[in-house]
């Protein structure tokens, strides 16, 4: 963060000054006590289970210059640090944050959608970055504190800004794109998602459109065409749109695509070989958004295709482990009826001496319809190449159920705990087996992965057997 004075801050966010502080200018933003730096800005952030006025006493003994809090709270005003006062503390890092991104310079790249925004905004920091200063949203910062936070990362010789734009609530979107005002959007796809919140897949499409909404006229929108919800997204575009997919129809097209043991190869635009680390095919289509994005922001497509040879997936997306023969893939970071779909398509490609296993936990925010969503994947389940399924959770359960149900010969069980699920998965893997884990972050269920693999005891003579592979997909 480039320094700011502690007057100009508080113009910004419409505070009242009290204190003595020992600098006339602070650098860097902080809503964690933990985090904070010397000379730094504290916000004390309320939240339904924290307060972070609470943590002024212990910021100000780190050093801080100044701390941001709301006009009713109880901290002192006679303190050596800077007291902002305001009456949302919340707001005013937002309004902070759109200050600061109105000074800077630096190209602002806003990724939504229901899938693959993290992947996606982490693909396109690390092309950009091997050639120009870049900053991306930490982890999966795209709320109300994360977006904010990352517009106050930006530098002076930042030149792009990659944040996400995450949203279970209509209007979130809006009001994220008027702070960080972005030059280009990309919608990844639409899918039911965080229904308890927007109602339909209608009300996600509503909702995701608004960061299209926000480009100026000179912007770029990267929209996936073969997305349902594409031609309502184009029409909201004021500006040019942009086209991913696996058609020479698409602006940016993959053509022969084919998943190896450990990455993932596709034709681009039919003429340049791309091949990346990561399983899925629905990472290909996120290679796609990522390519479109850095070729705008000036990137030539020799060194993205070095940049994305050396990427690598972020936790819990398809993250495969062999252990004592058996193939661990790490998909638990989250679940929605879209990307379970494409869990099991990726199941479905591979190759196996074993049985292809699926443990899955809740799809959370479903709202009312929540149970027949889960019976429609287990019906789909039932249908394809796998071979076992065991669901955790509350409604998890109607997932096996149905599966159990309908038609093909499946093993299918519900467990009540991680600690039932370990005793039988532990008794049941064996070489060659390919276990895939998959649910929503609520569950948990990495917790399960580390539970169980100590649990994989290599029984005697075992012989050494080749990791389960994949089919072209």
């Amino acid at each position: 963060m480039v320094r700011l004075t502690i007057e100009e801050i508080a113009s910004a966010i419409n505070a009242r000054v009290f204190g003595k502080p020992p600098r006339k200018t602070v650098c860097g933003v902080s809503t964690d006590s933990r985090t904070v730096a010397t000379g730094g800005l504290f916000f004390a952030l309320r939240g339904k289970r924290f307060d972070g006025h609470s943590f002024v006493g212990e910021v100000i003994r780190k050093g801080v210059t100044a701390v941001v809090v709301a006009r009713d709270s109880k901290v002192s005003r006679n303190v050596d640090v800077a007291v902002l006062a305001v009456d949302d503390t919340g707001r005013a890092l937002m309004d902070l944050a759109a200050y600061y991104r109105a000074k800077r310079d630096a190209t602002i790249v806003a990724v939504t959608g229901s899938n693959g925004k993290t992947t996606v905004k982490d693909m396109i920091y690390h092309i950009v970055s091997g050639s120009m200063p870049a900053v991306k949203s930490p982890l999966s910062f795209n709320n109300d504190v994360g977006v904010p936070l990352t517009l106050l990362s930006i530098e002076s010789d930042t030149k792009v800004a990659v944040v996400e734009h995450g949203t279970n609530s209509p209007g979130e979107i809006k009001a994220l794109a008027a702070v960080s005002k972005p030059d280009i959007g990309i919608v990844t796809n639409i899918s039911q998602t965080h229904l308890e919140g927007l109602s339909s897949a209608e009300g996600v499409a509503r909702e995701k459109s608004d960061l299209v909404r926000a480009l100026p006229k000179n912007g770029m929108a990267i929209l996936n065409r073969e997305d349902a919800w594409f031609d309502y997204m184009q029409e909201a575009a004021p500006c040019r749109v942009v086209t991913i997919g696996f058609s020479p129809e698409c602006d940016w097209y993959a053509e022969e695509t084919e998943q190896m043991p450990d990455k993932v190869r596709f034709v681009l635009n039919g003429k340049h070989a791309i091949t990346m680390p990561v399983l899925g095919k629905h990472n290909v289509s996120n290679a796609l958004a990522a390519v479109a994005a850095a070729k705008a922001l000036g990137v030539d497509i020799e060194e993205m295709k070095g940049r994305l040879a050396t990427f690598q997936a972020p936790p819990m997306r398809l993250q495969k482990e062999v252990v004592e023969g058996i193939t661990i893939i790490n998909d638990a970071y989250n679940a929605n009826p879209f990307s379970v779909g494409a869990a099991v398509a990726f199941l479905d490609s591979c190759v196996t001496s074993g049985r292809k296993v699926l443990v899955l936990g809740d799809m959370g925010e479903l709202g009312r319809d929540s149970r027949s969503i889960h019976r429609s994947m287990g019906k789909a389940i039932s249908a394809s190449d796998v071979d076992c399924v065991f669901t955790l959770g509350r409604d998890g359960r109607y997932v096996s159920q149905a599966a159990a149900e309908n038609g093909k010969r499946i093993q299918a069980a519900h467990f009540e705990n991680f600690e039932q699920a370990v005793d039988t998965l532990a008794n049941l893997l064996h070489e060659g087996d390919v276990v895939l884990f998959k649910a929503s972050r609520h569950i948990k269920l990495e917790g399960l992965i580390q539970a169980l693999k100590p649990r994989l005891v290599t029984p005697p003579n075992r012989g050494r057997v080749q990791d389960a592979i994949c089919h072209s997909v």
